[in-house]
């Protein structure tokens, strides 16, 4: 907390402190004070001369403007393409490995439930592991590292 009260005495100090930078004018430009003391009509109330003052002030900045190109229009941000998804490679594990791993999460599954009472026999919890292992070699190959996470997440 003390930091953020230093910082922001510090910003506001900085802030408090202008400096006067001359711009690189183009041509001659005037500021709103010059505009204003150069009415030479007396006759008009302070409050009149100060209205077309500033009225003349920025009659000549859009003058100014237009000899410059005009402002700059606002940016418009055009859609951006979406990049071609890239296909994944497939990593290939040896057959045998991935063989033995997704038996022994199917296994570990069937204790693991067997406590919690999921499931009564041993013969239906391999009956579903058997059936969620056939549903995932169905949609990828043997070797496909994918097919051990497929079996992976079913069993959770």
């Amino acid at each position: 907390m003390r930091i953020f009260i230093c910082l922001s005495l510090i910003f506001l100090y900085s802030c408090s402190q202008r400096q006067i930078i001359k711009r690189q004018s183009t041509g001659p430009t005037s500021t709103f004070s010059d505009i204003e003391n150069s009415n030479d009509n007396n006759l008009l109330s302070p409050e009149e001369k100060r209205r077309m003052a500033v009225l003349e002030y920025y009659k000549k900045l859009r003058e100014q403007d237009s000899k410059n190109g005009g402002r700059p229009k606002s940016s418009y941000n055009a859609p951006v393409k979406k990049a071609p998804v890239k296909k994944q490679e497939i990593k290939t594990v040896d057959t045998k490995d991935q063989f033995v791993e997704i038996e022994q999460h199917s296994i570990f599954y069937c204790m693991d439930k067997k406590t919690s009472g999921q499931f009564n026999t041993d013969d239906e919890c391999k009956t579903y592991t058997d059936n969620l292992i056939l549903k995932c070699q169905n949609e990828f190959d043997q070797g496909d590292s994918r097919l051990t996470s497929c079996v992976k997440s079913g069993l959770r």
